[in-house]
């Protein structure tokens, strides 16, 4: 790509921002800069040498890097595809879910309760978009 098209790219990102603010201005609608991310999945140039501007005062939007992954209604993703930011969260939610029951005397029919009524909807909410293979699931 040439440089003009990588001016014309910068360009209309910043119109895009543009208007989203002027939007966001319309209807007396504040914006949290410091909750708002970027990312970027195919650069061609260094976005962290010339960062869009975005918010009231105008902040600097800097990408997030390419294996973090950010919530995005709902479902965690990256930019790189992968699925190592859910995988990371269900192992969470599962190592959590079992230190809470660990100390608790309940019956096999109270945890086969709740692991079914609880745990595997959670594990399902947050599989939206991922589908672990059969080896990531023993």
């Amino acid at each position: 790509m040439t440089l003009s098209g990588l001016l014309i790219q910068s360009h209309m990102a910043c119109r895009m921002l543009d208007l989203a603010m002027s939007f966001f201005h319309l209807n007396d609608i504040a914006i949290n800069v410091k909750k708002t991310v970027l990312m970027v999945i195919n650069p061609t140039s260094d976005p962290l040498v010339d960062p869009l501007q975005f918010g009231l005062p105008a902040l600097p939007l800097l990408p997030l890097p390419k294996s973090e992954g950010t919530r995005y209604l709902g479902c965690h993703i990256s930019a790189d595809g992968s699925v190592g930011t859910q995988r990371c969260l269900i192992d969470e939610l599962v190592n959590g879910f079992v230190n809470e029951l660990l100390p608790k005397q309940i019956t096999d029919f109270q945890s086969v309760y709740l692991i079914n009524h609880v745990l595997v909807p959670s594990i399902l909410a947050r599989c939206i978009i991922m589908v672990p293979s059969r080896q990531e699931c023993l």
